[in-house]
């Protein structure tokens, strides 16, 4: 019976190393690299619908013959890892496809993430010194968002395969838990975004020259970048007590640049297209 992550690898080819119960692992076993996740949620359907794909990592058949391994409403699941990087290609060769979407209210969901962060910095505020001083910050950029967003019309953005987060690694850019249905826009300012904060990079220019957007995509993009997915990932993790506040100092000791950043490629878009007047960036 499997009763963790450790257990849960003998279904695996017998493999059988000492690990700890954690959500994902890394790790070598004669002579080739795996990772293994455990996660408590997946969309069999959309799984079902990637494992067609060639370019998408598909799990490691288990000793059962089944990709996904299930144990106390937990899933397991075994790839071989992809000791690589992306680049601006992966990016260009993954967004060609077209879905439609059914259903993907953003004014909501962005309206509910601003809201549970403010009720969490109210709650646990005390505890943290530099996600108090930073979150105000933060959270006025993303009403700033919003307010973009609703001047809009999704109905012309192009949406396909996307990822839920752009790193990286080649592995996470190929991992099917990681792939959603969104704008495609939504992956080119992941990017951008990552490779600023954890890259020292200024990619806009170079990205946005290998896409043909239209207008209001243009617009969504710049809606997302000043939605900063990379802060409220690591927020949460320190609300959840998975990582120490110290950890997202290197974000905060970057947003005076990013801001820079943002006029900059702000300022680039209005010479374009009709875009609403940000007063933050026009001084």
């Amino acid at each position: 019976m499997v009763d963790n992550m450790k257990d849960c690898l003998k279904l695996y080819y017998s493999i059988n190393i000492e690990i700890d119960d954690i959500e994902r692992i890394s790790f070598s076993y004669d002579s080739k690299n795996y990772i293994f996740i455990r996660t408590n949620y997946i969309n069999y359907e959309l799984i079902n619908y990637l494992l067609n794909y060639n370019y998408i990592n598909k799990p490691i058949l288990n000793n059962y013959n089944q990709y996904i391994t299930e144990y106390n409403n937990e899933k397991y699941l075994l790839f071989f890892d992809n000791k690589s990087n992306i680049n601006i290609e992966d990016i260009i060769y993954f967004l060609n496809q077209n879905l439609q979407i059914i259903d993907n209210d953003l004014h909501n969901k962005w309206c509910e993430k601003i809201d549970y962060h403010e009720y969490q910095i109210t709650q646990f505020g005390y505890k943290y010194k530099l996600l108090r001083e930073s979150i105000n910050y933060i959270v006025g950029l993303s009403e700033i968002g919003i307010q973009l967003l609703n001047t809009i019309d999704l109905k012309i953005c192009y949406s396909c395969l996307v990822h839920n987060r752009i790193t990286n690694e080649l592995f996470d850019f190929k991992n099917p838990l990681n792939i959603i249905i969104d704008y495609r826009i939504r992956d080119i300012a992941e990017y951008i975004k990552y490779n600023f904060f954890y890259n020292n990079l200024e990619v806009f220019d170079q990205i946005i020259n290998r896409f043909n957007l239209n207008k209001e995509e243009y617009k969504l993009l710049f809606a997302r970048l000043l939605l900063i997915t990379q802060y409220y990932d690591i927020y949460e993790k320190i609300i959840d007590e998975k990582k120490e506040e110290k950890e997202i100092e290197f974000i905060i000791l970057k947003l005076n640049n990013y801001e820079k950043y943002l006029k900059k490629i702000y300022l680039y878009l209005k010479r374009y297209i009709d875009i609403d007047n940000i007063e933050l960036f026009n001084n």
